[in-house]
């Protein structure tokens, strides 16, 4: 698949089939989150392979049950709050991850100078375009209390949780998410300018 054409068409998969993720499909994933850029070269990742379908469960559940609390701490009204909530309603997170035989957890480093943080970004995106390219989907579940998926996966303190990445052959592509245009967002030479 050409990078721009993955770029495009890749979704947010959270509904799996029951299908194994090969062991090679998920080393491919993970060369391609090592190739990442990272400032000074320095790579501060840290990646957690889950295949047990107890952990699975429980991250599954840590996710459900931080979902149903996690907008609460934002104002009445706030549109984020107002779809969590509606989703809700809905019972639409019920089987997010579902059939997901995979997921990976990727911690960052800190302590490392620089900027771990988007340098553990960019190897999650460079994760999921890998998985798109193989044909599978993935999502970018970071939902989860830091504490309790550290003690889950016996994760040093010293390290951040950036997010699991449930992996799997998608049961449904989503169409594509509304995008804003490119004049709303781009600006020329200082902000304001627009061409």
């Amino acid at each position: 698949m050409d990078a721009l054409e993955n770029i495009l068409t890749r979704r947010t998969v959270r509904k799996f089939k029951s299908t194994l993720v090969s062991d090679e499909q998920i080393k491919t994933i993970l060369d391609a989150a090592r190739w990442a850029p990272s400032a000074g070269n320095l790579q501060p990742w840290k990646f957690v392979i889950i295949r047990d379908p107890k952990t699975i469960k429980r991250i599954r559940d840590m996710f459900q049950s931080y979902v149903k609390v996690s907008h609460l701490t934002l104002p009445e009204g706030h549109p984020y709050r107002i779809a969590r909530e509606e989703k809700l309603r809905k019972g639409m997170y019920d089987d997010y991850y579902l059939g997901a035989t995979v997921f990976i957890a990727v911690f960052v480093d800190p302590t490392e100078r620089d900027s771990p943080i988007q340098d553990g970004s960019a190897a999650i995106e460079n994760m999921m375009l890998a998985a798109w390219s193989l044909g599978l989907g993935s999502a970018w579940l970071n939902t989860l209390p830091d504490g309790e998926i550290k003690q889950l996966l016996e994760v040093p303190k010293k390290l951040k949780f950036m997010a699991c990445i449930p992996i799997g052959y998608p049961l449904e592509t989503p169409a594509p998410p509304p995008r804003k245009s490119l004049e709303e967002l781009v600006h020329y030479e200082k902000y304001g300018l627009k061409q």
